[in-house]
């Protein structure tokens, strides 16, 4: 039996919410890992080259989770928009 549309839709929402809640928790404790940066510089020296490394690699955890839930949402909207077409 086909799914209705709705189904479809549904879905797809149920997906996305629940994507985004794992990565919002990943993004959490990415940040939780790495509140020293605000805080100071904890045993690196002002001019020291792995405070910014690590500050670095924090950004690009939290770019990368955000990246691995943006990708398949939009490959999710797209194939239910091409799938939404084809029923009409």
């Amino acid at each position: 039996m086909a799914k209705s549309s709705e189904d479809i839709y549904k879905q797809a929402l149920e997906d996305d919410a629940t994507d985004l809640w794992h990565v919002t928790n990943e993004i959490r404790k990415e940040i939780k890992r790495r509140e020293w940066i605000c805080e100071g510089l904890g045993p690196y020296q002002y001019d020291d080259n792995e405070y910014r490394e690590e500050t670095r690699r924090a950004f690009d955890a939290i770019l990368n989770l955000i990246e691995g839930v943006q990708r398949p949402a939009s490959n999710r909207f797209h194939k239910i928009i091409n799938d939404a077409r084809t029923v009409e």
